[in-house]
This record gives C-alpha cells, structure tokens and sequence, in this order.
C-alpha cells in the first residue's frame, strides 16, 4: 500500500469534464464528507473493529474517486482488501499510512477551492 504520486488531487481533469464551479463545489464536499474518516478508522483500530474500518475506507474510496484522487483511491482499496480479511497487522499499518496520506490530499483541496493551484 504506497502511494508514488506528488500531486493527489487531478482538479485538471475534473474541470476539463465539469467545469471549474462544479469542481469547487464537488471539493467543498469530499472535505465535508471525509472530514473525520481517518480519525473514525483510528478508533476502530484501537477497538479491533475490522467492519468499522473496511465501511469507512470504502466511503471514503468513493469520495476521492469523486475527485479523481486515484492514487489515495487505490491505497484506500488495499485497505478495504486488508479489512475484508482481518490482516490486522496491514490494517494498523494502513491506517496509520492513510492519515499523512488523506492530509496531503486534504490540504491540495483546500488550496485548489482558495485558488492557490
């Protein structure tokens, strides 16, 4: 489960196909929707709660195939494999991957929607 892109967030493609209003409302969102996601995994982990994980990453893979985060979609999904079957050692160690990862994605949406891209 590692991530080899520098830029998590393709808003280039998104605009291209929706435009530039719909991309910034369509980022306002995944930073609402996935807000505490990470955080809700972290707990999870603490309570040995495999469900609660595999639910959560699997919300939040769609919510970045939403804006095109493939990269952070495809890590997202070899933690839903690992929740799927319990591996609790790539489970621990995934989520723990997951947070600096999401932050990254996060704070490159938060520039795009100031405008700092």
């Amino acid at each position: 489960m590692s991530v080899h892109s520098q830029v998590l967030f393709n808003y280039k493609c998104l605009e291209t196909e929706l435009g530039q209003e719909s991309v910034q409302m369509i980022a306002r969102l995944f930073l609402e929707d996935t807000g505490n996601m990470v955080a809700k995994m972290k707990q999870a982990v603490k309570d040995k709660d495999a469900e609660t994980v595999r639910f959560t990453v699997h919300m939040l893979k769609g919510c970045c195939r939403s804006i095109v985060a493939l990269s952070v979609e495809e890590y997202c999904e070899a933690l839903e494999d690992a929740a799927c079957t319990g591996d609790w050692t790539s489970i621990a160690v995934g989520v723990n991957q997951l947070g600096p990862l999401y932050q990254q994605l996060r704070e490159e949406v938060m520039d795009y929607i100031k405008g700092e891209n």
